[in-house]
């Protein structure tokens, strides 16, 4: 199912908006260096989405980081009600 791109950069911002709080500085000074590059290369594949082949039909979404879970709906619970 095609998006349009505001929907998909309202769900990379909204991915984006929930990983700020794991990129604070007093969580990000506890981190490994392995984690801080996990955590740069997450944020910054999501800032590149729309630069990515096939945009915005296909969307390759970056995996988070250390397993995280935002909660945010899957592809096909979305857009969800509440937008």
């Amino acid at each position: 199912m095609s998006r349009s791109d505001e929907e998909i950069r309202y769900r990379r911002n909204l991915y984006l908006e929930k990983s700020d709080s794991y990129v604070l500085p007093d969580r990000w000074e506890d981190y490994t260096i392995e984690q801080k590059i996990a955590w740069k290369v997450y944020r910054q594949a999501l800032r590149d989405i729309p630069q990515q082949p096939g945009y915005p039909t296909v969307i390759n979404w970056p995996v988070t980081p250390d397993n995280v879970n935002f909660n945010v709906p899957a592809d096909d619970e979305w857009p969800p009600e509440w937008i």
